[in-house]
């Protein structure tokens, strides 16, 4: 049994949208490159959907995607989002890894998924979950931060300090959000042959950018309660909230997070 936290950790549904569509316009123009690794002639499983931006990406190019998501909120706009671009291909699926395989009527030829395991602990048991979701020869595609750093020019005190908050908090959870610099190793240990891994960042982010220029402020915002939860003092994320908006009001560079790119077969 993977023993993972089926709990978001952000907000989910429309108050998380902006946010998710936003990483969608940061990192989609990396991601999709990866995607010629696969057969178009493929059905391909959208791991952790959310919002499904990915899952109608995934639904241009190959036959089958199943949109998979543990959120019935995150669904439930993924649904619409395929209704209104009349992407008839995808198949939703609420349910976590532990579930997956007892709920596909058969194994897959691809499995995408972007900033997931970063959410997750016990990767190795993940990525052998994974593994038996895929037919022989299948194909996974993972995207996860490499090195968790946010910087800006003028340097901003505020993303600094949301970042750090963001960092602690994520240790205290017992969660790594710097899993990509290890990821080689877990899919190595899991069985896979790894067929290409690529550090890459994606394009500087102006802070007067709408909307990519809130993702931040955004991020912030979303983990507050979360936050509280893990018992950080409000004082201290208020003043960070304060920093942030102060930073904000200044026109700010942002360079957001680099992440590991893999294409691995099983």
């Amino acid at each position: 049994m993977i023993e993972n936290e089926t709990k978001y950790v952000v907000e989910v549904g429309v108050a998380d949208s902006l946010r998710l569509d936003i990483l969608n316009i940061i990192f989609t123009p990396l991601s999709i490159k990866l995607l010629d690794f696969v057969p178009m002639q493929s059905t391909v499983i959208d791991l952790g959907c959310g919002n499904g931006c990915m899952s109608l990406e995934l639904a241009k190019r190959f036959d089958y995607v199943i949109a998979v998501d543990n959120s019935a909120e995150q669904l439930q706009i993924a649904r619409k989002s395929a209704e209104q671009a009349k992407a008839s291909n995808i198949e939703f699926l609420q349910t976590d890894v532990n579930s997956l395989r007892k709920l596909l009527s058969s194994k897959v030829d691809a499995i995408y998924c972007r900033f997931i395991l970063m959410h997750l602990k016990n990767h190795i048991e993940v990525l052998q979950a994974l593994k038996d979701c895929l037919k022989k020869g299948g194909y996974i595609i993972i995207e996860e931060p490499y090195t968790y750093s946010v910087t800006s020019s003028p340097h901003s005190i505020g993303i600094a300090h949301a970042i750090e908050l963001h960092l602690a908090w994520s240790r205290r959870m017992g969660l790594d959000f710097e899993v990509g610099s290890r990821l080689a190793g877990y899919l190595k240990s899991a069985g896979f042959n790894i067929i290409h891994d690529k550090i890459v960042s994606p394009a500087p982010v102006k802070s007067f950018q709408k909307p990519e220029g809130d993702v931040i402020k955004l991020l912030h915002k979303n983990c507050k309660q979360q936050y509280i939860e893990a018992g950080f003092a409000i004082s201290e994320m208020n003043r960070v909230e304060r920093e942030i908006e102060k930073d904000m009001a200044n026109e700010l560079e942002i360079q957001p997070i680099s992440i590991a790119q893999f294409v691995a077969r099983k």
